[in-house]
């Protein structure tokens, strides 16, 4: 499930239908996975704060990387359906 949710993500934030936009969307989804594990654990004795506040997530950003992948499908779609470099498609009334 989690390798088919990764692929999907990438697809759809590339562009459906666009090979050179899923493998760009491939590239940006494992970027932002590698990231995401430098966000540190808002829970751990070291953790930095800003104006005594935590800074960082609950066990750290490796453990959020499925919610943070699914987070982007769910704004790509609402925010660009048809991905980065897919076509928009006219409106048929």
């Amino acid at each position: 499930f989690q390798i088919g949710l990764i692929a999907f993500t990438a697809a759809v934030f590339g562009g459906i239908g666009n090979l050179v936009g899923a493998m760009l969307g491939g590239v940006l989804i494992g970027l932002i996975e590698a990231l995401a594990s430098f966000i540190p654990d808002a829970y751990a004795s070291d953790a930095p704060t800003l104006f005594g506040l935590p800074l960082g997530l609950p066990h750290g950003g490796a453990a959020w990387h499925e919610a943070i992948i699914f987070a982007i499908l769910i704004l790509i779609l609402v925010f660009r359906p048809s991905g980065l470099l897919g076509q928009q498609a006219p409106e048929k009334v």
